[in-house]
């Protein structure tokens, strides 16, 4: 036995296939005469002697089958068939009976169908603009109105030539017409002419966007959403205009929120940032420039108070490299700067570390302000720690008195280093002598920690303060003598005008250990 005669279905039409062959030619109007009908090849039976077949092919017995012949389809009816696989078409032809539907029609008792939209109802769909009446849009456009209704109609003609000539007539006329083109593309109950009123009211919508652009790009025209929010905030030059089309382009939503109230900044941030619960650190957002600054413009608003995970999500954001050409940049440094500015004082204190760092990386000044309220809203003493950093970052020796108040905290940061077996450790105490060091204009090895922990960029860099943690005599003694330099220090800082060189009560070094002992300042 053959493998055809084991599988005779290879051979043979299936019946379900042939009729929607069948369909599919009548849909396209195919003539019933333009088709060689063929009849199905029966298949072998199964129970035939496999040696009546043996040494036979297929086309040896089978008589040869006639080819069909498909006649061509004119340009008009080319163009019908093509518009009836086109998925925007057909998506409206579904969606439009659902939507008259659920406004309230009754379906058709009869065919249990949805009924088509009545062309004397308005549509209710909530996403519509308003559309208006026809006696508003005679008002509006007097006898003009009925020559664009009339080119409406034809947008529907058999003849594909007036279909397009009504198309180009409609775009010509511009985007005063767009409200004529909503109403009739929302009322009308053809199919053909709703997608081709879709697609002019997107190419209008385009161009006309587009002119407001170059208008506002060449300074003769302020059109542009938000602008007059972001020309406070950024500026105005031929560059800013140009990031604002751009944040126009990314994120419209952002833009327009400037002209709104809080809460409508405060959603199109949400939806910018994808922020669905505090747990996301890391997460979808703007990925430019422009986008990020509309989304800090959108923040600068003082009754706007982010919640933690917008914090957590911002912050992501200004990690990345848009950030960094927003910080850096020579022509959005300024602005940048300020804008992250005002945000970063709005964070709460539950990512302190992290925002002061970042801040300090960046040279943004808001953070020496910040690290002065850290020091009294907090007692976190990684917080603490970073807030002091930045107090030398930004030479705030205005806190030199603050920071004293931290001389004697002596809890560990918990940084558990292992140096030659032994195990090292920090002290906010070690962190607060640093800090008033580094605000005096001394470094750290100056008042005699064993290196340098001054680092331009953050301020400090404590992870070089550790010294062990199980205490010798020798580091409670070098402790001791830091902490005389520090007093003497700020003693001078409170009284310029002494000349005493050290307080009278302060530790005498032992004699014994003077080559452990670094010079005072």
């Amino acid at each position: 036995m053959t493998k055809r005669e084991m599988h005779p279905r290879r051979t043979a039409t299936s019946p379900i296939m042939t009729a929607f062959a069948w369909a599919a030619l009548t849909m396209a109007g195919i003539p019933d005469s333009s088709v060689v009908a063929q009849q199905a090849t029966t298949p072998p039976s199964a129970s035939s002697n496999p040696a009546d077949s043996s040494g036979q092919t297929e086309a040896s017995t089978s008589p040869p089958k006639p080819i069909a012949h498909i006649a061509p389809l004119s340009p008009d009816r080319y163009e019908q068939v093509f518009a009836e696989a086109d998925p925007e078409r057909q998506w409206r032809s579904v969606t439009g009976p659902l939507r008259s539907q659920s406004a309230g029609d009754e379906p058709n008792a009869n065919t249990q169908e949805v009924a088509p939209e009545s062309p004397d109802r308005e549509t209710s769909d909530a996403t519509s603009p308003r559309l208006k009446s026809r006696q508003e849009l005679a008002e509006q456009f007097g006898p003009a109105l009925e020559t664009i209704e009339t080119l409406i109609d034809q947008l529907g003609s058999s003849d594909f030539a007036v279909r397009e000539r009504a198309s180009s007539s409609l775009l010509e006329s511009g985007y005063p017409i767009v409200p004529i083109l909503q109403r009739g593309e929302a009322l009308s109950g053809d199919p053909e002419v709703r997608l081709r009123l879709g697609r002019l009211l997107a190419r209008l919508e385009d161009q006309y966007q587009r002119s407001i652009e170059t208008a506002f790009l060449a300074g003769t025209g302020n059109d542009m959403p938000g602008w007059s929010v972001a020309k406070k905030l950024m500026g105005d030059s031929g560059w800013v205009r140009g990031e604002v089309v751009m944040m126009y382009r990314e994120v419209p939503d952002l833009l327009r929120s400037l002209e709104g109230t809080t809460d409508d900044r405060r959603r199109a941030i949400q939806k910018a940032l994808n922020t669905p619960n505090a747990n996301f650190r890391s997460v979808m957002g703007p990925d430019t420039r422009p986008a990020l600054t509309a989304l800090l413009m959108a923040a600068a608003d003082p009754d706007f108070a982010p919640e933690l995970a917008t914090e957590r999500a911002m912050l992501n954001q200004l990690r990345r490299s848009q950030g960094g050409l927003l910080l850096n940049g020579n022509a959005s440094r300024s602005y940048g700067t300020n804008l992250f500015g005002s945000f970063l004082l709005k964070t709460s204190d539950s990512d302190r570390p992290e925002w002061l760092f970042h801040a300090s990386d960046r040279n943004v000044p808001a953070a020496g302000d910040l690290a002065v309220r850290t020091l009294d809203e907090t007692d976190q003493p990684q917080s603490l720690v970073q807030a002091m950093a930045t107090l030398v970052r930004f030479d705030r020796d205005d806190q030199v008195l603050k920071v004293t108040e931290f001389l004697d905290d002596h809890r560990m940061l918990g940084l558990n280093q292992i140096r030659d077996g032994s195990l090292l450790d920090v002290r906010v105490s070690d962190v607060a002598m640093a800090t008033v060091a580094g605000l005096l204009g001394r470094s750290t090895m100056d008042i005699g920690f064993p290196e340098d922990a001054n680092y331009r960029q953050v301020g400090l860099d404590y992870n070089r303060l550790v010294l062990p943690v199980i205490e010798d005599e020798k580091t409670k003694q070098l402790r001791r003598n830091i902490r005389r330099n520090v007093d003497e220090l700020v003693r001078r800082h409170r009284d310029p005008s002494d000349p005493t060189d050290q307080p009278e009560d302060a530790d005498q070094p032992d004699s014994s250990d003077q080559q452990d002992q670094p010079d005072r300042p």
